[in-house]
């Protein structure tokens, strides 16, 4: 074999001794190399030549110790269990997330199939990113280049950042907001655009239309989009969205949920997503195919209604009550043979059909099976419910100083067009929240008046009122301060407000924060309660929690915002959500963009945004799934500064209702709404409240319009959902961590990585491109060159994952590991290996070979028929590579034979992976010099042939069960692809159908046939 001399060459040698095992597991062996002896560790040892067949090895003696041979079948081993916890799909089990029922579901439906293109539409607060990232990290697990975009607004594209690593694999994105393109030249632009991992924030395609050519112009795997009912067919960023769609194979839009009030908005989703059939679509026509299905839908919610009711009573529809209802849907649904049959069932009075009829027509009737969406209600149950939201405003009183400058603030002049509203606005959200930030913006703005601004380019009032996030915010703000056009007397009323802020400043008054600080200060004399204040930009921030500190304690308040590095926010939200001596926590907006902070008792708003889909991801941070529903959700508001912070105020408050109730459904409307109270607001309090009726009128139209039985057929089915619920519960209760931990160290070991328990449970792995022994570069540091070294700690409980972000999360679907994976099942190493057995006295001198085989889908049956990776991922979540041992009686004092070695005593030594035995390897030498070694060699050639048989026929009844499930999950699909050709307009749309019946039936042969392929040999003697 070869191995890495401590001068760096490589050359080849022999193991002639062990001599030590060493700390994380790995073992030092005597080498002679030619006429010298080398001590050398294991990982630097490695197979000589590219062959990986078990036979060509065993035959060439190309043999590993039995130590990594037994590391290398745990591997195999414990992956068939990671794929049987799973569903087959291991990468699952590797999301840093307690995985909910509904989550499972839609990132099943995107995986199992043909291509990933679909719309995740659940409700606010279900948790679509979650869905997203189990989806994005199990896509990479199958393909190491597997590129990624990911297009959010401002206000979440560095969040994405974060949790992609943090929760999905550790796998690194570069991300581009507008203060990273200010940064960038076009050819270090050009750089990461190459990457395969990048996360772009839509202001940034906005701001720069090069920029935005250079994204669209290269083919990615997968492209997600969030938010991406914010940007409908009429949006100037549309057209973008169209070429990214067209140059992916895959596609992701995370929106709110779909309302038949706004045809348009949905036809533009399902056109990015669907482009072949949705495209060319008018608006009229997919109206007319909305109403020709709700004669099924109205259907399906009776039946559906009528189940549930009689479920309620504890008892099945009668046999009547079936035959009436069977009778409610003839006609509905002409040419589809499935619905027939359970028509026709339930004609007859069988309940469960009519249970099964509406899981069908859920599932394959629905307006289209691209659009994945739950609803809370759907999810609600004797088990499931939701916290209440409340709301608490505290009157305050001005100090002098400061009741003197606010009046100044409402004399703001008036001015008219964009430019005034904008500028208007800009004035009243900085100079009513503190002393510091007033004198900050006027200082500011008066430094622009000084340069004459002549107006600002675009529409400022639309700049403003986008979700740009905090780290493009400033930026934006910035150029709009110094751009707008003066108002009507502004130079004189500015120095009349800078003088009079000053004076505020210099009278220490802060009686906003002060009042906090009073019901800071009762409500934490619970020591359970936590509370998260929220201010809209960092230095504003600052200034609170330089105000509250002196009063609560240096160490009980903590900041969160967009001008502290991202290991700090780290650190400090992990301390929020585990330390209750840190009382309180003080963030810009960044502290709602998708952060978990459900422990906090009460969310406080310092200020209140314009927009309400800010003061909902505000909210969102703690009414979120997995929050007890007795524990309220309690908004904490300062009365207004301003007048029209008062109008604000109670748009938000009397309108939308965002402090009682989630804003759910109204998504679609929201953004035209928050550009009219936007430009209100900046005009005036008058014509903010002169709007409100009209506001009311479009959100109670919006939320009138839902249709339950719209709603019901784009719910998930509950066979489907209980299906994923209890997979869910599967993979919260795994809990292999101990054996998985040790045979992942061990095999790491073989693979030149070493590793080490430490002190507090965690493990670290460390490795320099040097020591790597793999066959590919998936781990190689930096430039590749020897001496560059990595170090990668972290846990193997999912518990404490979860616990502690500062630790990466070891398990499938995160990078390390998925490279021990592929180098297990495609690399060279320790596929053969030779070892003495001692304890069998009897047999001393007996030779055995030990077999080891995978079954795995039989993908030569796949020739002809486009499979795809998700039809492919079905099967597998059936029948995966499961490692089966068999024993083959080699020779005996009797002679040389092939059998089957029956033995129950040493097959349970054999037929599992042990790392309990003392297993002394057989060198080389001792066997090439056996008198008996051609009729040995012709034992091994005959005996393989029949292992892999007998272990084909010991998997031929698990086969046969998982192909009549697969077929059995594949009823309703077989049926609505028959239909579909039934009704099709002309022969080559038949045509297509057909094929997909006929690829679906190779796949369920590939699974009741599969192929049993070698994986390893052992040469056994008994001693």
């Amino acid at each position: 074999m070869r191995f890495k001399a401590s001068d760096g060459d490589v050359t080849n040698g022999e193991i002639i001794d062990l001599l030590i095992e060493r700390e994380d597991g790995g073992y030092v062996y005597r080498i002679r190399a030619g006429d010298k002896i080398h001590e050398v560790w294991e990982g630097l040892i490695m197979p000589v030549g590219e062959t990986t067949d078990p036979m060509s090895l065993l035959k060439a003696y190309r043999w590993d110790t039995p130590k990594n041979y037994i590391a290398r079948w745990s591997m195999a081993d414990i992956y068939g269990r990671w794929c049987a916890a799973s569903g087959g799909l291991p990468a699952m089990l590797g999301a840093r997330v307690m995985p909910l029922g509904h989550q499972i579901y839609a990132a099943r439906r995107v995986l199992f199939d043909r291509t990933p293109r679909f719309i995740l539409a659940d409700e606010v607060g279900l948790g679509k990113t979650i869905e997203a990232g189990m989806i994005i990290q199990a896509l990479q697990a199958e393909r190491q280049d597997f590129s990624v975009l990911v297009v959010a607004p401002g206000s979440m594209s560095r969040q994405w950042l974060t949790e992609t690593y943090l929760r999905f694999g550790a796998r690194a994105y570069h991300h581009i907001d507008c203060a990273r393109l200010a940064e960038e030249t076009r050819t270090s632009l050009g750089d990461l655009i190459a990457g395969q991992r990048l996360i772009v924030a839509t202001t940034a395609l906005e701001a720069d239309a090069k920029f935005a050519e250079m994204i669209t112009a290269r083919r990615w795997d997968l492209v997600v989009i969030d938010e991406a009912h914010q940007i409908p067919p009429e949006h100037a960023l549309y057209p973008r969205l169209q070429q990214l769609a067209r140059q992916s194979d895959g596609l992701l839009l995370l929106s709110a949920t779909p309302s038949k009030r706004d045809m348009a908005g949905l036809l533009g989703l399902l056109a990015l997503v669907a482009p072949d059939a949705f495209a060319d679509e008018t608006v009229v026509n997919f109206q007319m195919k909305y109403d020709r299905q709700s004669a099924v839908w109205d259907r399906l919610n009776f039946t559906r209604k009528l189940i549930d009711a009689t479920a309620a009573e504890g008892r099945q529809l009668d046999p009547d009550e079936v035959e009436f209802v069977a009778e409610e849907w003839v006609g509905l649904i002409e040419g589809d043979e499935l619905f027939d049959a359970l028509l026709d069932r339930m004609r007859a009075g069988e309940a469960q059909a009519a249970i099964e009829l509406v899981a069908y027509v859920q599932e394959f009737h629905r307006l289209d099976h691209r659009i994945i969406r739950t609803r809370r209600a759907t999810l609600t149950s004797d088990t499931t419910s939701w916290p209440e939201r409340t709301l608490v405003e505290l009157p305050w009183s001005t100090t002098q100083a400061e009741a003197i400058f606010l009046n100044h603030l409402e004399e703001l002049p008036q001015g008219d067009g964009p430019d005034a509203k904008a500028l208007r606005a800009l004035y009243q959200r900085f100079c009513s929240t503190s002393p510091n930030s007033a004198v900050r913006f006027l200082e500011e703005r008066r430094e622009a008046l000084n340069s004459e601004p002549s107006g600002a380019t675009g529409n400022p009032v639309t700049r403003i009122a986008a979700d740009t996030g905090p780290n493009d915010e400033p930026i934006i703000i910035t150029e709009l301060v110094k751009t707008l056009a003066p108002l009507g007397g502004e130079e004189s009323w500015l120095r009349t407000a800078l003088g009079l802020a000053r004076a505020w400043q210099q009278e220490g008054g802060f009686s906003r924060a002060d009042l906090l600080a009073t019901w800071l200060t009762d409500h934490l004399e619970d020591l359970e309660n936590q509370v998260l204040v929220f201010v809209q930009d960092a230095a504003s921030a600052d200034d609170l929690a330089d105000r509250l500190e002196p009063l609560l304690g240096k160490h009980a308040v903590a900041r969160f915002h967009c001008d502290i590095d991202e290991e700090d926010l780290a650190s400090t939200a992990f301390r929020f959500q585990h330390d209750k001596t840190c009382r309180v926590l003080v963030s810009d907006e960044l502290g709602g963009e998708g952060r978990n902070f459900q422990n906090a008792s009460a969310v406080v708003h310092f200020d209140v945004p314009v927009s309400c889909a800010r003061l909902e991801q505000r909210i969102g941070r703690l009414d979120r799934v997995g929050r007890q529903s007795d524990r309220e959700v309690l908004s904490v508001v300062l009365e207004p500064a301003t007048s029209a912070d008062k109008a604000l105020l109670e748009t938000h408050r009397d309108v939308f209702r965002v402090f009682n109730r989630s804003i759910g459904g109204l998504e679609f409307i929201l953004p035209k709404l928050q550009l009219q109270i936007q430009a209100a607001y900046g005009e005036s309090p008058s014509a903010l409240r002169a709007i409100i009726t009209a506001l009311q009128d479009e959100v109670d139209a919006s939320l009138g319009a839902a249709d339950e039985a719209f709603d019901i057929s784009l719910d998930a089915t509950k066979p489907e959902l209980e299906r994923s619920s209890a997979l869910a519960l599967e993979i919260e209760n795994e809990s292999d961590n101990a054996e998985c931990a040790t045979t992942l160290r061990s095999w790491a070991s073989r693979l030149g990585i070493q590793t080490k328990k430490r002190d507090d449970g965690s493990s670290e792995f460390r490795w320099t491109n040097g020591s790597l022994n793999i066959s590919n570069d998936r781990l190689k540091i930096g430039a590749g060159t020897d001496g560059e070294s990595r170090l990668v700690c972290g846990t193997f409980a999912r518990e404490t994952a979860l616990e502690r972000d500062d630790l990466q999360f070891f398990a499938p679907g995160h990078s390390l590991i998925d490279t021990m994976i592929f180098e297990a099942e495609h690399g060279q190493h320790s596929r053969v290996t030779a070892f003495m057995l001692e304890g069998f006295p009897k047999h001393k001198g007996t030779l055995l070979l030990q077999v080891l085989a995978r079954s795995v889908l039989d993908e030569r049956l796949w020739q002809g028929h486009d499979i795809g990776l998700g039809l492919a991922a079905r099967a597998r979540s059936l029948l995966w590579p499961e490692v089966t041992a068999e024993i083959m009686l080699l020779r005996d004092a009797r002679g040389a034979h092939q059998d089957i070695f029956t033995h129950a005593g040493l097959r349970g030594f054999l037929d599992h992976p042990r790392r309990d035995l003392t297993l002394k390897p057989i060198e080389p030498s001792m066997v090439s010099e056996l008198p008996f070694l051609p009729e040995l060699w012709n034992s091994i050639d005959k005996s393989v042939p029949l292992a892999l048989a007998s272990i084909e026929k010991r998997r031929a009844v698990a086969a046969q069960e998982r192909a009549d499930a697969l077929e059995t999950s594949l009823r309703g699909e077989f049926g609505f692809l028959r239909w579909q050709a039934h009704t099709a307009k002309n022969h080559d749309a038949a045509n297509a159908f057909q094929a997909a019946i006929d690829a679906r039936l190779a796949l369920i042969q590939s699974t009741r046939s599969p192929r049993t392929d070698l994986l390893g040999l052992a040469l056994v003697a008994l001693v």
